[in-house]
């Protein structure tokens, strides 16, 4: 019997393997074998999100609903991300959270459908993915919503744009860590990424969970500040 996986239940897994990275990153020595391996199952998360916030923008009756959902809960929870991140030097002061990048990434698929020229188009589309240096998931956030958006509905294209999202990713890990620490952090980003891809393509069944769908609408978003306001404060 083949295995399938609805929208929630992806999304499901993608929350648990982000809470095990910022576990990791909060209260773990990096470069130790639990640090990164939890990190590396939190990279399954971003793919994920962005793989979803595509399919919601093709999907969703208004659009502007849906950005505006985004950005509430992005100024909600930069405080919980500040205590948590930013207050234990693991990012900057200024670093804005991963809905800030998410709502960037929304801004980005709405100029590749409504800009028509091409120069105006790639330049809005450099300014996005530029602002987002200043945001969690920087550069690599944008540049997989851009790519599962332009793969649209054609199978090899998306099995691309995932391939090409966990290369992009296994680099940039491996550049981060000094020699075989490098290597190994880079093949466990890599796997997380191409277990994302496995998920929506081969398990994702197209559809959402019906039962409390409101409240697991909103779960998502709540969970994200409520989550960080706990480990800030185990932290402290």
């Amino acid at each position: 019997m083949k295995i399938e996986l609805n929208r929630d239940q992806i999304k499901y897994i993608a929350v648990f393997a982000m809470l095990l990275n910022h576990v990791a990153n909060i209260f773990l020595q990096p470069g130790t074998f639990a640090c990164e391996t939890l990190k590396d199952i939190g990279y399954f998360t971003a793919p994920v999100m962005c793989w979803f916030l595509v399919e919601g923008y093709r999907y969703t009756r208004s659009v502007k609903k849906y950005a505006g959902r985004l950005l509430i809960f992005a100024v909600i929870s930069q405080l919980p991300y500040y205590l948590a991140f930013a207050r234990n030097h693991l990012a900057p002061w200024y670093t804005l959270n991963m809905i800030f990048t998410l709502f960037l990434c929304l801004c980005l698929m709405i100029a590749e459908e409504k800009i028509s020229d091409p120069g105006k188009k790639s330049l809005v589309v450099l300014g996005i993915i530029a602002v987002s240096s200043i945001c969690d998931w920087a550069i690599l956030a944008p540049l997989y919503t851009l790519w599962f958006y332009r793969a649209g509905e054609d199978p090899k294209r998306r099995k691309k744009a995932f391939f090409i999202a966990a290369l992009v990713l296994g680099i940039t890990v491996t550049a981060a860590l000094p020699g075989a620490a490098g290597i190994a952090a880079g093949a466990g980003a890599m796997i997380a990424v191409l277990a994302a891809g496995g998920c929506v393509l081969v398990f994702y069944n197209g559809k959402k969970s019906q039962k409390h769908f409101l409240v697991k609408k909103y779960f998502f978003y709540v969970f994200y500040p409520a989550h960080l306001v706990i480990l800030a404060l185990l932290k402290i």
